[in-house]
């Protein structure tokens, strides 16, 4: 069973006092680099059109930063992986230079492709993707110079050459002769396409489902790399943030449920036939509620129901109900009911059946006797008539709060239909490699992912979480064996910036250095948003409305960059940041 615990905030580092960010007209410096050769971003085609598409699509950042060198970007552009970085000291970017380029990929054309994408597993190891099908494993060397990269082995993970985008990559350099390679692959399937060996989670609203597959590579001296291991995670509801967790031996993700482990070259996943009947019998097939009038009954059909297929015949004291053939509702009614007075509705593929009790003051036990596979609930305009008689028994003010010390710049009163939190919610989940079992979970509920990023190269991403109007930094560890406790660290904040992204009606990106000094919003065009953490005034100040002190000011810059080419990628560094486009590199020092 897994451990469930909570994310804990360090309140040290959440200022209840920020009242806001003060704009800056101070002009930045922008240096514009010509590319040698045009970015190709692959647009999704009409096949590519579910909500999974998107997430893989949508968000893509051509700019890939080097962990082990946080002045170091890197991108590729028609096939060639290009490197690019700024000085430490002048912040004065030091040109492109191509150092690797992918094998021609001969007839295929961008239909059906995903884009260009690379991690950096190690100092010296690289794992990349032409978004076609083949995956890379490429030896790098030191990055700090301009050597050649070479290739040292490459294949096909998926059947059929499916394309697949590389999300993380891992190479635990204390493993036996090196062999601990690892890296994460996402794609997006049809369900009925996809190889497993146990059921996929179940899904009701789309026919796609998104996948990570987890792939280990094998050394040997005399015959190099080969790949030796591939799971398959499986997401009916998409995921927003995986990582490999250090030494490789689990992974982590933040998710909906439903998902699972549905494959393993090595060990198939096995599940228990007494879990799937647990499962079964905890869903009723529908649900009922009544009044003193009538009962209702709730059933949900597949996509593509039409009226055509419902039949419906009705008796004061039978009834047969089917969906093409096959019956939904049949028997002996609870009680009696009205034909003349009893329909059906169907809706967005929701059938209510309504039927009108011959006795206004009966109760039913069931809506057919002897038939438990429906759940009755309680009808909402009950429910919201107790829920108003009981109001004046709880209230939002807590005793002894003192209004003054505790009011913040931004509160939930301010919030705006903008920033609405999802309904669903999600949970951050630790699964072992082996067992297949999720060994620790702690529900995000919530609470939007604002970004991830990764900013220590012993360390996986680190994910920023709307905390309220804030932007909360996670830091995800390894689990402490000895107490068998996974450790996620609230290591930084961005005031409101929560609030802040939520209002960019055009946002394609949000990022921030490895010392979290400031996070920079880009929108798809042309314009860069920097919220720098507030820092201490050379003398205190006095607010002129409400005369109190102000000893910290957060400031706000803002960019416009020349043109009007759609921003593909952005990198934060701390005295810089670059922005590319499809045709140039835009590098801003602070």
């Amino acid at each position: 069973m897994a451990t469930v615990f909570e994310l804990k905030v360090d309140r040290n580092l959440i200022d209840t006092t920020f009242e806001g960010y003060k704009l800056n007209l101070e002009k930045l410096s922008i240096e514009e680099n010509k590319l040698p050769k045009s970015i190709t971003h692959v647009q999704p085609g009409d096949e590519y059109y579910s909500v999974h598409h998107a997430k893989v699509f949508g968000l893509h950042n051509h700019l890939i930063k080097d962990p082990w060198n946080e002045n170091s970007a890197y991108f590729v552009a028609e096939g060639s992986i290009f490197h690019t970085s700024v000085y430490s000291n002048t912040s004065i970017n030091s040109g492109v230079t191509e150092v690797w380029e992918f094998p021609a990929l001969g007839t295929v054309g961008n239909k059906g492709r995903y884009n260009y994408t690379m991690r950096f597993a190690s100092a010296g190891v690289c794992v990349a993707s032409d978004g076609a099908g083949s995956l890379y494993l490429i030896h790098t060397g030191d990055r700090r110079g301009e050597m050649k990269w070479k290739l040292e082995y490459s294949f096909s993970p998926i059947p059929n050459k499916k394309p697949f985008s590389v999300i993380h990559a891992l190479h635990d350099l204390e493993s036996p002769d090196f062999i601990g390679l690892h890296c994460l692959l996402l794609r997006v399937e049809q369900r009925e396409d996809v190889e497993i060996h146990v059921p996929l989670p179940k899904a009701e609203d789309s026919s796609f489902v998104t996948l990570v597959e987890w792939v280990t590579f094998d050394y040997d001296g005399a015959t190099g790399w080969s790949w030796g291991r591939i799971r398959r995670l499986a997401f009916s509801k998409g995921v927003d943030f995986a990582s490999l967790l250090p030494k490789g031996e689990s992974v982590a993700f933040i998710a909906q449920e439903p998902f699972a482990m549905v494959y393993d070259s090595l060990k198939p996943p096995e599940i228990e036939m007494k879990e799937l009947e647990e499962e079964k019998e905890s869903k009723p097939d529908y649900l009922w509620f009544q009044t003193p009038e009538d009962v209702t009954v709730y059933f949900n059909l597949p996509s593509g129901a039409i009226r055509q297929h419902i039949n419906f015949e009705v008796h004061p004291r039978q009834i047969h109900v089917s969906f093409k053939g096959s019956p939904l509702l049949e028997g002996e009614l609870g009680g009696i009911c009205q034909p003349d007075a009893s329909t059906y509705v169907l809706s967005d593929q929701k059938l209510e059946i309504l039927l009108t009790k011959a006795s206004g003051t009966e109760k039913w036990k069931q809506v057919v006797l002897g038939d438990s596979r429906g759940e009755e609930t309680i009808d909402p305009s009950v429910a919201a008539d107790i829920h108003d008689k009981l109001a004046h028994l709880t209230s939002e003010k807590i005793i002894g709060e003192d209004e003054v010390t505790q009011r913040r710049g931004f509160n939930s009163e301010q919030l705006e239909e903008c920033d609405l939190y999802p309904a669903a919610f999600s949970f951050f989940c630790r699964m072992n490699g082996e067992n297949h079992n999720i060994t620790h979970r702690a529900s995000v509920g919530s609470y939007q992912i604002l970004f991830w990023n990764q900013t220590r190269p012993d360390m996986p991403p680190a994910v920023c979480l709307r905390y309220d109007v804030d932007g909360i930094v996670w830091q995800p560890e390894d689990v402490d064996q000895t107490t068998n406790t996974w450790k996620i660290e609230h290591v930084a904040t961005f005031p409101a910036l929560g609030y802040v992204q939520a209002s960019k009606e055009q946002r394609k990106f949000t990022v921030c250095p490895e010392d979290y000094s400031y996070a920079v919003i880009c929108d798809s065009v042309r314009h860069v948003y920097i919220y720098h953490q507030p820092s201490a005034l050379a003398s205190e100040l006095r607010n002129r409305k409400n005369s109190k002190r102000v000893s910290h000011v957060a400031r706000q810059q803002v960019v416009a960059l020349e043109g009007n080419e759609n921003i593909l990628g952005i990198h934060a560094t701390t005295k810089s940041i670059l922005v590319i486009t499809e045709s140039s590199l835009y590098t801003i020092k602070l």
